[in-house]
Formats: structure tokens, C-alpha cells, sequence
């Protein structure tokens, strides 16, 4: 995220852009975008005004508000989503330190959209010890609002995945033998 922000100008314009991107037909106000991307509304309503005069989002007027929705014949817009949504080039090392401050981490996995395989049903498989939960719902809300939409993450703690591991939950099992997968953090010992 930081080098696009870099490239775009800043974090919060990267958000909105992917909001935009990923919801195509969705028309938002100033306060939805804003909610949704965790921006200050009067910081959101000028990224809005400079999209707006780049041409990637259109500016309507609805009965009681101003809202904005995605130029479907913006002429870069397939270019722009391969770039924003390129989640296989994050960095790995980013993506460990952000669950950091979570809980005492005893595996972390990446698949689906990290590592470009659509089938599986979980990006991240966060297992640790004393998860905290206040850390862990603002890491999710966080990421959902810089991503532009919820990724598919899962956080177990480690009681919970051992006993599932032990069931064969089928969750639990495709998620963790899927082809693609990249363990940052194996202390449990899958790939023994």
C-alpha cells in the first residue's frame, strides 16, 4: 500500500480509488465513502473532487445529496484494478508485522487473493495465543477499508485450531493444503 500511496498521492485516495474499483455499479455519498475508507469527511469529499476531475468517478445529485459512482467508461479502469488489486506482490513482511499486535502468533498463512488462486475460501489464516480482541477487530476494519472490500480472513486461536485440526475440520484442512499457500509464520508445524 505505501508505494501506491506514494504514486497516487496518499493512502486516502488509494482506498477511495479500490472502493470505487470494486464496487462498480454502488453509488456513494460523501459519508458513505468516508465511513467506509475511514477518512475524515471534509479529507474524502476533496479526494472525491480530485477523482471526479480525473474522470474516474462521476458526480450525480440524487433528491437530497451529492454522490459519486465509478466511470465505467473511464479509459485506464481495467488498468487501474489489475494495479490496485495486485495482492501478490504485498509485502510479506508488512502483512506479518500488521498481526504483530494481535496475540502471540503461532501461524500465519496467505492464500486466495495473496497469492492469486480465486478457489480457496480464506485469504489469511491467522492461529496465535492470547488474541486480543479489540487489536483484532481494528486490524480487520483496517483492512477491509484500505483494501476496498472484506477480505476472507480467519483467526483462530490455538485451542481452537488444534482441536479442528484433530476433527479434520474440512475448513481447516483445505485451507491448509491448498497448492498455492505461503506460510509466513509455521509454529505449529505444517510444513514439517
Amino acid at each position: 500500500m505505501y508505494e501506491l500511496s506514494k504514486l497516487f498521492g496518499s493512502e486516502m485516495r488509494v482506498k477511495i480509488i479500490r472502493l470505487f474499483l470494486h464496487n462498480e455499479g454502488l453509488v456513494l455519498s460523501v459519508n458513505n465513502v468516508s465511513e467506509r475508507c475511514r477518512i475524515k469527511e471534509d479529507l474524502c469529499r476533496k479526494e472525491l473532487l480530485l477523482l471526479e476531475k480525473s474522470g474516474l468517478i462521476i458526480r450525480d445529485k440524487n433528491s437530497r445529496e451529492v454522490v459519486y459512482r465509478l466511470n465505467m467508461d473511464f479509459r485506464f479502469r481495467d488498468t487501474l484494478y489489475e494495479l490496485m488489486f495486485d495482492f501478490m506482490s504485498a509485502s510479506r513482511d508488512a502483512i506479518k508485522e500488521r498481526f504483530a499486535d494481535i496475540g502471540r502468533m503461532k501461524l500465519l498463512m496467505l492464500s486466495g487473493l495473496f497469492v492469486g488462486d480465486a478457489s480457496t475460501r480464506c485469504d489469511i489464516l491467522y492461529v496465535g495465543e492470547a488474541i486480543k480482541s479489540k487489536e483484532k477487530d481494528k486490524l480487520l476494519q483496517t483492512l477491509e477499508s484500505e483494501v476496498g472490500f472484506p477480505l476472507r480472513v480467519e483467526i483462530l486461536d490455538l485451542d481452537e485450531y488444534n482441536y479442528r485440526y484433530k476433527m479434520f475440520d474440512r475448513f481447516i484442512r483445505d485451507a491448509l493444503y491448498s497448492d498455492n499457500n505461503v506460510f509466513l509464520v509455521d509454529k505449529v508445524g505444517i510444513n514439517k
